[in-house]
């Protein structure tokens, strides 16, 4: 590292620029306070991560103007079932009085519509910027300092108001509390022989949740999140295609015809994470920052887009900036919400067939 920039001074940063940060910067455009995201990620990438946006998500893109603008194929009905057991749940779009009940979407396309819309109205983001030390001094005099690395040189920005949206390990942030599940999920673009016809699956079976959302060109095309037991993840993702797609219609069954083709497989191990206090004093932690859920019920990302929402309306009716008051109730408003999410994903997760 060489060189050291002189302090800057904003009245809310934003530490990270995926969807729930951007949001969050989008929703607070037009406010008088000045905004400043700061983003670590410098490349593109490209690995496809396809999520579930629910209804309730897609008003809120809607309201700050982002909707329409990036891919999304819409669910119209949602299967439940259970391998092995009788019965099924069955939802449709049409019962519920809406066009859809949520739309799958890139989690890349979606961060960088939502970047690019942030820009373009004029929003300020610094890139490479990777914060590596949080300095609260909101209780003694209502501001927090940033220390962050960014073109080979170490630089500081004062703010009113820190907002965490996305994790990592950074000095003066306590870590969350965290519970393994034991568990990893494996994640593939997947085709079956008959068509998906806008339905998401979800299927309990034997080593854990199974989810399908349509998602791409084909009628069978599918996005797919298997969770199993952490040592079934690596022999499962080095199988050859033909071997995995064996062991798919073993897991899941013949409701959908056979699985046919499978792209190459990821693997991402599981745990709960959360903070069940702010952080640091007067900083707010949002979407993953807050809480990592389980990915049953595909609800992580539908809870983080409700925190920033929430959480720039709590600004923009604040008259006083005051890190330690809005904290308190910001954490007191969102309670309900996120510990019954919490406690529902994870309550799903010891399921078995």
């Amino acid at each position: 590292m060489v060189g050291h920039t002189c302090d800057a001074q904003t009245d809310i940063a934003i530490i990270g620029g995926g969807p729930v940060g951007v949001m969050l910067a989008l929703a607070l455009l037009g406010d008088s306070r000045r905004v400043i995201l700061l983003e670590s990620r410098g490349t593109r990438t490209t690995i496809s991560r396809p999520l579930a946006l629910s209804y309730g998500s897609w008003q809120l893109l809607e309201r700050v103007h982002a909707w329409g603008t990036f891919p999304a194929t819409p669910i119209e009905a949602i299967h439940v079932s259970q391998r092995g057991g009788f019965g099924r749940l069955t939802m449709t779009a049409a019962e519920a009085g809406v066009l859809a009940l949520g739309h799958v979407v890139d989690y890349m396309q979606l961060s960088e519509t939502l970047r690019e819309a942030f820009v373009r109205r004029r929003g300020q983001v610094l890139d490479e910027a990777t914060v590596i030390r949080v300095q609260s001094d909101a209780i003694a005099d209502g501001t927090t300092t940033l220390v962050y690395e960014q073109a080979n040189a170490t630089r500081v920005l004062n703010a009113r108001l820190v907002v965490l949206a996305d994790g990592g390990n950074i000095e003066g942030i306590a870590p969350p509390k965290t519970v393994p599940y034991g568990q990893s999920a494996i994640t593939a673009a997947v085709r079956t022989s008959l068509p998906h016809d806008n339905t998401a699956y979800e299927r309990f079976t034997v080593d854990g949740p199974l989810a399908l959302l349509p998602f791409g060109a084909g009628p069978g095309d599918f996005a797919l999140v298997w969770t199993v037991p952490e040592d079934k993840s690596e022999p499962l993702r080095q199988m050859d295609d033909q071997a995995f797609l064996q062991a798919l219609d073993a897991a899941y069954g013949t409701r959908l015809g056979a699985f046919v083709s499978a792209t190459r497989r990821q693997c991402f191990p599981l745990a709960l994470r959360y903070h069940a206090q702010p952080p640091a004093p007067g900083v707010i932690a949002v979407g993953n920052a807050a809480q990592t859920l389980h990915p049953v019920a595909g609800q992580g990302l539908n809870l983080g887009l409700r925190d920033a929402w929430e959480l720039a309306q709590l600004i923009r009716n604040t008259v006083e900036l005051n890190a330690i008051e809005l904290t308190r109730r910001f954490h007191t408003q969102r309670r309900v919400d996120r510990s019954t999410m919490v406690a529902a994903t994870h309550g799903l997760v010891d399921r078995k067939s």
